[in-house]
This record gives structure tokens, C-alpha cells and sequence, in this order.
């Protein structure tokens, strides 16, 4: 592990100090938001369920703990001994490509890949990593390149491996060339540091959860008939069971830890909530699958928590309640939901349309001094209206 993250940090240092008379402060993350090309998932029954993240997203995982959730990590694969190969790969013999189309010719001085560095369940790092760049899409230049050192066993180190370049280069599309060392290497984040022509699209953050979109609509079939969704809005689970055991196919809510540690949550999704309201609450985290045990999912029910649990985590049509698992695996943190008194029911609404909280009672003296300016008013009301009467007659 220490030499590893020597070999490393040399890199880093000698990188930065090649970089350090050209990085001006207009130097800006030109991959945010931006699309990549060739991180197609690998079969979606396994990685939409939870290896599955953006890889230009802003969100970057600082350490090992996997709880395989959609999100946390994008997983490469190569097994050219499996019968599966030809039809999971996305790293054909072995080299992942990710490619990211800056949008127009910038001028890149930096790039850097969060990976994880260690070895666990036969993922490791790659052997190397090698930047190429393009100004038309098709001829690529290599730019930079470095091979990594393979971990101890145990070593779970996850970080950067970054080039900062001994010069400016013209990119448009910018190539992450990695090599895999094993049958698994999972990396997280791409950073293309640079600057943009005048006059061209600035980087853009990613883009905030759609609104105004339901389950249905943003509902896409993989190639191999496992389904996605961008957002849960609009959807109803009628829950099978309140604080029981689940099998087979059943949707069930935990209001209290001991109720979710026995329900079985292998291998099913949960959707961690806390009420908000009356009737309302707000996802705590992304939906996660939980690994085996409640225990490995790391869910803690407090007070005002439940866990709503679908069972189990496939998400085509040859199962039961498939889409309710498809939309169940779609939740984000902040999202909100209406819930009945008994929990049978969990909908997923748009937080923009989410039930407004009552206005609260006017009491204590506010309530005495509008009660007062009201009765006065009424009294001359009733005044003015006796002198009409008055004046009539």
C-alpha cells in the first residue's frame, strides 16, 4: 500500500511541477456535466443495479466502502475466460475507453481519474493510464501516460491518478485509455482541467434533478430488457407488509431497526426515509441494494425513519413488481414522498408539487392583536352602516 501511493504521489509531484508555469487561474473543470462516450454499462440486470455512477458528475468517492449502490462506483469489465464476455464486456480485451466531447477546441493543461487503487473481490486498479486527445474525433494523439504498481492484498486506497501536462494541448475529444489489471476496475470521477475558447459554451455543473418528469416518461428499456428511469416522480407502492418478513416478489416498510434487520432485505432495494410532516418525507440517501445482510447495508431506523423494502432487485418484466423496483433503484437523496397513516401506500412526488405544510395557528399575543384589529373593524362596519340606515329613514 505505501508503495503504491509513493509511486503516486512521485507522479502527482513531478506532474505538477512540469504544469506549473502554464496553469493559469481561468483554468476550470471542462469535463463537468459533459457527456462520455464508451462507459456503456456492462449487463444491466448487474450494474444499473449499484455500478453504475456519472463519470462527470462532481461526485467523487474518497473511500472503500462498498455497499453497491447505484451511484457509488462505474465498474469495467473483462473476462475473456467467461461465456459471457462478448455480451457483459465494455472493455474489450481488456482496455476501457471513456471519451469525453468537451463541446469545441479548448485548450486542456490537466486531467485526473478518481479510481480505486486497492484489491478487494478481484477488482484492482488498471495497469495503466494513458490520455489521448483529439481535435476532430477520429485521429488521437497521446499526450501522457503512466503505469501503476498492482496493490497489496487488503489495500483499500482510492485517489486520484493525475497528469498535469508539460504543455498546453488542443482537445476537443479527450480519451482516458486504461488498461485493466483484473476482471473489475472501478473508477468514479474524469476531471479535464483547461480553458474554453471565447465565445463557446461555458463547463456546465450537472444538470439538478429533472422536474415536471414522471417514472413513465423517463422510463427506458436496456438492451438486454432490464429497465431504467431518471426520477420515481408520480409512482405508488402498495406495500405488502408493515414491519413483516419479505419474500419473492413483496414491498414491505420498516419503522423501527430491529423490524428492518429481520425482513429480509437480501438482495432487495431499499429506500431510506424521514418524515418531514405529516404524510411527508425525504429520502435520506440514493437507493441502495442491499448487500446480503440489513447489516451491510449501513441503515440505522431512528425516530421519525422507515425503510421502504422491494423485493428482490431484478428489473425486467419476467419478474413481479418490476417496475416498482425499477423506480424504487431511481430515488435520490431529497426526494419526497406522501405516506398513509398505516404505510400501506408510498407515493414519489415532484418535490416542486410536494404538499404544502399548513400555515401555522396564529396563538398568543399575535392571535389576541389580530382578533382585536378584526373586531374593530367589524364594530365600525356595523357603525357606518346604522348611520345609513339612520340617514334613510
Amino acid at each position: 500500500m505505501k508503495k503504491t501511493l509513493a509511486t503516486l504521489l512521485v507522479v502527482a509531484l513531478v506532474a505538477s511541477v512540469c504544469g506549473v508555469m502554464f496553469v493559469s487561474a481561468e483554468s476550470v473543470n471542462l469535463a463537468a456535466g459533459k457527456e462520455v462516450a464508451n462507459a456503456e454499462n456492462v449487463a444491466a440486470d448487474v450494474t444499473t443495479l449499484w455500478i453504475d455512477t456519472d463519470l462527470t458528475d462532481g461526485k467523487v468517492e474518497t473511500g472503500w466502502e462498498i455497499l453497491w449502490t447505484a451511484g457509488q462506483w462505474f465498474g469495467y469489465w473483462w473476462n475473456p475466460d467467461s461465456a459471457s464476455a462478448a455480451e457483459w464486456t465494455n472493455a474489450p480485451e481488456g482496455v476501457a475507453t471513456p471519451t469525453i466531447d468537451l463541446g469545441a477546441v479548448c485548450s486542456v493543461d490537466k486531467v485526473r481519474v478518481n479510481m480505486f487503487l486497492g484489491s478487494d473481490m478481484g477488482i484492482i486498479p488498471a495497469q495503466s493510464v494513458t490520455v489521448k486527445v483529439s481535435t476532430d474525433g477520429e485521429n488521437y494523439t497521446e499526450v501522457a501516460t503512466t503505469t501503476l504498481e498492482a496493490p497489496a492484498a487488503g489495500d483499500t486506497t482510492v485517489g486520484w491518478v493525475e497528469f498535469a501536462l508539460e504543455a498546453p494541448v488542443d482537445a476537443q475529444y479527450v480519451c482516458v485509455e486504461m488498461v485493466l489489471g483484473a476482471v473489475w476496475l472501478f473508477v468514479d470521477e474524469i476531471e479535464i482541467y483547461g480553458t474554453a475558447p471565447a465565445g463557446s459554451d461555458e463547463p456546465v455543473e450537472p444538470d439538478a434533478p429533472a422536474t415536471g418528469k414522471t417514472w413513465e416518461n423517463t422510463m427506458v428499456e436496456g438492451e438486454n430488457g432490464n429497465y431504467s428511469c431518471e426520477v420515481p416522480y408520480g409512482y405508488t407502492w402498495n406495500v405488502n407488509y408493515v414491519d413483516g418478513t419479505i419474500a419473492g416478489e413483496d414491498v414491505t416498510v420498516c419503522t423501527t431497526q430491529a423490524a428492518y434487520d429481520v425482513c429480509n432485505p437480501n438482495w432487495a432495494i431499499t429506500v431510506y426515509l424521514e418524515k418531514q410532516a405529516d404524510g411527508t418525507y425525504v429520502a435520506l440517501q440514493d437507493a441502495i441494494v442491499t448487500p446480503g445482510t440489513a447489516a451491510a447495508a449501513g441503515i440505522t431506523i431512528g425516530e421519525n425513519q422507515i425503510a421502504l423494502v422491494a423485493h428482490s432487485a431484478y428489473s425486467n418484466p419476467n419478474g413481479s413488481n418490476w417496475q416498482g423496483k425499477v423506480v424504487a433503484m431511481s430515488v435520490k437523496a431529497g426526494d419526497v414522498f406522501t405516506v398513509s397513516d398505516d404505510f400501506s401506500t408510498v407515493v414519489a412526488v415532484d418535490p416542486n408539487a410536494a404538499p404544502e405544510t399548513p400555515d401555522t395557528p396564529i396563538t398568543g399575543d399575535a392571535g389576541i392583536l389580530v382578533f382585536a384589529v378584526l373586531a374593530v373593524v367589524a364594530i365600525a362596519g356595523c357603525a357606518v352602516a346604522s348611520k345609513i340606515k339612520s340617514s334613510a329613514l
